[in-house]
This record gives structure tokens, C-alpha cells and sequence, in this order.
């Protein structure tokens, strides 16, 4: 009988450590998956600055060329 209840409590053991260790990969993998949806918020944001910019850009250089051509003309 000692043997049983010693061999239930390994088992029991075992359990609870495996518990924590999926309850650890879980918080791990949640915290993962927070940094992820951090970066790509960041990278939107990088993005859409970098559109504005080029968008300005573009902008500049067609109030450029419309000003040289009614210079020339």
C-alpha cells in the first residue's frame, strides 16, 4: 500500500510540474504574441509617417516642375 501511495504521489508530482510548465508557456506565449502586436502597430505607424513623407515629397517636386514649366513657357 506505502508503494502505491508513493508512486501516486510521483504521478501527482509530475502533474503539477507539468501543469506549471504549460502555465508557464502559455504566459510566455501570450507575452509573445503582445510584443508581436506591438511591433506591427509600430510598424503601421512607420509606414503610413513614410507614405506622408513620400506623399509630401511627390508633392513638392509636381509644385516644382508646374512652376519651371510655366517659367519656360
Amino acid at each position: 500500500m506505502d508503494k502505491m501511495k508513493r508512486a501516486h504521489q510521483k504521478w501527482d508530482e509530475a502533474y503539477q510540474k507539468w501543469v506549471k510548465a504549460l502555465q508557464k508557456w502559455v504566459k510566455v506565449r501570450q507575452e509573445r504574441e503582445l510584443a508581436y502586436q506591438k511591433w506591427v502597430k509600430a510598424l503601421q505607424k512607420w509606414e503610413s509617417a513614410y507614405q506622408k513623407l513620400k506623399d509630401a515629397r511627390q508633392e513638392e517636386e509636381n509644385g516644382q516642375s508646374r512652376a519651371g514649366s510655366s517659367k519656360v513657357g
